[in-house]
Formats: C-alpha cells, structure tokens, sequence
C-alpha cells in the first residue's frame, strides 16, 4: 500500500483539508510535490 492509498482509507487528506481550509485536491497536490522530497513515493491514485 502506497502512502497516498493509506491516507485516502484512513480520511488522511480529508482532515488536513479541513484543518488548512483547502479541498483535497489542494492538500494531495501538495503532498505529491512534497512527499517525494522527504523520499516517499507518491502515486497519482489519490490526487484525481
């Protein structure tokens, strides 16, 4: 399971949008540029 898959099912990228005020798209398009700097692979799977 990708990290991306693991946030999704647990309602990761929804709760970070609702604590910055962003939608999900915003918060997993962030993460996507972000993750991968810190050597976390990220697929495209949740940011759709």
């Amino acid at each position: 399971m990708q990290i991306d898959e693991l946030l999704a099912r647990m309602g990761g990228l929804q709760s970070m949008a609702r604590e910055l005020g962003m939608t999900e798209q915003q918060v997993a398009s962030g993460a996507g540029a972000l993750l991968p700097a810190a050597g976390i692979r990220w697929t495209t799977s949740c940011a759709a």
